[in-house]
């Protein structure tokens, strides 16, 4: 498909040169009846035959505008062919036309339809229901798939949409127990083209989200690993790989996804991947390899302004304090940046100019802050400076606690200083 996935299905192509054995239909001709009247049994085989002229969706269109005027005067001749109908609806599928997309597959799903090969009539319905969940129809879309699992209860693929259904209405133990009863190698409709990559990969993605939301973590993480190693394209690993990293962030456990954030990042070079492979590296140690990613994220999207907050921190943490002023002080009067990384740039600021005994410089710094988190407050001396930087604590989560222990740690040191040089006049105006 367009989508690079690869719709699957058995088709006759080797069968006995007798007289009554022939395709029928002028379009979409079929061998398979006449084998059928014939009483001739078919055998699976292994051989793959790959069918590329479905990739292009121009010209699947023009083959759908070429197909609908043959279409349509087969069904003149005969009105109630489930077989024209079905034909229709796929044609209509193509052309975007949803109405008669839907019309068409009504048309199909009747008994003799059925009686012929359920494998057309399942394939249809299924299309059917999910005209009925797209179209907000649930309570319709449920009771309709329910009959239908209740006449084909060995059927998977009925019972992977019913699954589906659960999943999307929040109701994950329902959905949970459709899962398990699945065989995804049987996720077909042996003649009717289905995405079975496509589905398989769903199914293991949407068993992960079921097992993560009961809290079965090891079991979630495993169906999430599974998705991505049968994902057939960037998108589909890239959302496999973030469900899994997701997932081990949740469990505090980042050093495990340092690999899958660094297949992330490759997939998708973007300064957020590249900040969270960062974190990923400075959780295991290698500041040096989180430097370079930070680096990478900056040169990507300067505008990515958490990148420069954390390299920020990483240089404050190597005591390469005036490379990280540089890099934040201009931060400090963007309109772009958010209120909590404002809040940020101005407290490693603050850290900085203070561990400096830039004091002026400090002190304008902490009225900036006090007015971004919006708090109002007159500081006389460095004994209430020390207060309010306690009070801070409560505004930052405790990545942020460093830099608070910090000031106050320096507020003491001078506190202290200032005590002793008052002392030390007492003393010389006594003299």
């Amino acid at each position: 498909t367009p989508e690079n996935s690869k719709n699957c299905a058995y088709q006759v192509r080797i069968f006995p040169n007798l007289p009554d054995i022939k395709f029928e239909q002028p379009i979409h001709e079929q061998i398979v009846p006449s084998l059928k009247r014939k009483g001739i049994k078919g055998v699976l085989t292994d051989i793959v035959i790959e069918h590329k002229g479905y990739e292009d969706y121009e010209l699947l269109r023009k083959k759908a505008y070429r197909n609908l005027n043959i279409l349509k005067n087969l069904l003149l001749k005969d009105p109630d062919s489930w077989f024209v109908h079905y034909f229709l609806a796929q044609t209509y599928d193509v052309l975007g036309e949803k109405e008669l997309y839907k019309f068409h597959l009504q048309k199909v799903l009747t008994e003799e339809c059925k009686r012929e090969d359920q494998n057309w009539f399942i394939g249809a319905a299924l299309k059917y229901s999910h005209l009925l969940i797209e179209d907000g129809n649930i309570a319709e879309a449920r009771k309709f798939l329910e009959e239908l699992e209740n006449e084909f209860s060995d059927n998977n693929l009925v019972r992977f949409f019913l699954a589906e259904l659960n999943l999307k209405e929040g109701d994950y133990v329902t959905a949970l127990n459709y899962y398990v009863t699945i065989d995804t190698n049987r996720l077909t409709l042996i003649t009717i083209p289905t995405p079975e990559d496509k589905l398989k990969f769903r199914y293991y993605l949407n068993m992960g989200q079921c097992n993560e939301k009961l809290e079965y973590y090891n079991m979630a993480l495993n169906s999430y690993e599974k998705a991505y190693s049968i994902a057939y394209n960037d998108e589909l690993k890239k959302e496999a790989l973030m469900k899994i990293v997701s997932l081990l962030v949740k469990l505090d456990k980042l050093k495990d996804a340092v690999s899958y954030i660094k297949e992330y990042a490759e997939l998708d070079a973007t300064a957020m991947s590249y900040t969270l492979l960062a974190l990923a590296y400075m959780r295991n140690g290698l500041y040096k390899k989180a430097e370079n990613c930070l680096k990478k994220a900056i040169s990507i999207d300067p505008t990515y302004y958490n990148s420069k907050i954390k390299l920020a921190e990483l240089l404050i943490k190597d005591g390469r304090l005036t490379e990280a002023k540089v890099l934040i002080k201009p931060l400090i009067d963007k309109q772009d940046i958010s209120a909590t990384e404002k809040a940020s740039v101005l407290l490693m600021s603050a850290f900085i100019y203070i561990s400096e005994f830039c004091l002026e410089e400090f002190l304008i710094i902490t009225d900036l802050l006090l007015k971004q988190i919006g708090i109002k407050a007159e500081v006389k001396n460095f004994i209430e400076l020390y207060d309010l930087y306690n009070k801070l604590s409560a505004y930052f989560n405790s990545s942020y606690s460093p830099y608070i222990k910090g000031i106050k740690n320096c507020l003491t040191l001078i506190k202290d200083f200032s005590a002793q040089q008052d002392r030390q006049l007492c003393a010389y105006d006594a003299l």
